[in-house]
């Protein structure tokens, strides 16, 4: 296997359908149904997902890891972690069909992502069932933190939710730091259900939560300084792909972008680092040539965007402050 993770595109989504953990709970049409939601959400920039794909693998089947996050308000988290039926994907899809989403747009997102804070759910997750074998899992699992990571890190988060339907996943949640928040035993008494085998279990972890476990997954995922390059939507989607390795041609090819387009967004990049932060730069002595410095600024910057993918979140913009200093906010370059 030669896996490497990247943002989702809208042409992978019908693949993706086939790697849901909760596949169990959808017939065909709700299956569709579900990939138009997820078209929808993706270009109203509402939701965002990623893959792992494996490069060895043919055309058409090589995503083996895929990833649904969205973002909801306070009331409808207690809602889940308290009312509501289990298969929190089906139960989203459904208000959806309805007219009466509860995610968040773009908007919204970025404008809480700058105040209070958000409240992430996972809305579908898993592998298609080819590699649901317990050493190739574990090979997997292996995989996803770093995926989770780039993921996830880097939200101005109150609360992370996940679901999880199997005794595997459930271990891995726990072993990520995460906390059982439900199993949805009080809805099957409340209704007078009978328990299934296969249940739902709902796991979750604040900032404070995570805290309390260093070295977890939760923790590295949950902790966030605030942002101040300021990047815009274009430079951070461009940002993005270029901190998974893929080259200007790659990246322009990715965002269909002219070359000459793409090397101007580099530039209008590195003129903001100028103004706002000029120390993430200023390592060259005075005599050397300009030759390599581009590909040096891009070096230290993406190496600085690694440990710091607050920079590349969605977030509503205030004036810049320049000469910010890298001092108390720069883990490693």
């Amino acid at each position: 296997m030669f896996l490497k993770y990247r943002p989702a595109r809208l042409q992978d989504l019908p693949e993706c359908r086939d790697c849901i953990r909760d596949d169990f709970a959808y017939d065909g049409d709700a299956k569709d149904a579900l990939v138009e939601l997820w078209h929808e959400l993706l270009e109203q920039g509402a939701g965002y997902a990623a893959v792992i794909e494996d490069l060895n693998e043919a055309e058409g089947r090589r995503i083996v890891w895929f990833c649904f996050k969205v973002f909801i308000d306070c009331d409808y988290a207690m809602y889940l972690k308290t009312e509501s039926p289990p298969i929190i994907g089906r139960q989203v899809l459904a208000r959806w069909l309805k007219g009466t989403s509860p995610l968040l747009n773009r908007r919204a997102i970025e404008r809480a992502n700058g105040t209070h804070g958000l409240t992430m759910l996972v809305l579908n997750s898993g592998a298609p069932a080819r590699m649901l074998n317990p050493d190739v899992l574990i090979h997997l699992s292996n995989q996803i933190v770093d995926f989770v990571l780039y993921f996830v890190a880097g939200y101005r988060c109150r609360e992370f939710l996940i679901e999880y339907y199997d005794d595997f996943s459930c271990l891995w949640a726990e072993g990520a730091g995460l906390s059982l928040r439900t199993d949805y035993a009080s809805y099957y008494r409340v209704h007078g259900l009978p328990l299934p085998d296969q249940r739902a279990h709902l796991f979750g972890s604040t900032p404070a939560e995570a805290s309390r476990r260093a070295g977890t997954v939760a923790s590295a995922m949950l902790e966030f300084r605030e942002p101040f390059l300021q990047f815009n939507r274009k430079e951070q989607e461009l940002l993005l792909h270029a901190l998974l390795g893929a080259t200007d041609d790659e990246v322009s090819h990715e965002l269909s972008l002219a070359l000459v387009t793409l090397r101007k967004r580099w530039d209008s990049i590195y003129q903001k680092i100028d103004q706002i932060s000029p120390q993430l730069f200023a390592v060259y002595p005075e005599r050397s040539s300009q030759k390599g410095r581009g590909s040096e600024k891009k070096r230290r910057l993406l190496q600085y965007l690694r440990y710091h993918l607050e920079e590349l979140r969605p977030l509503e913009r205030k004036a810049a402050i320049p000469c910010r200093s890298l001092e108390t906010s720069q883990r490693i370059v």
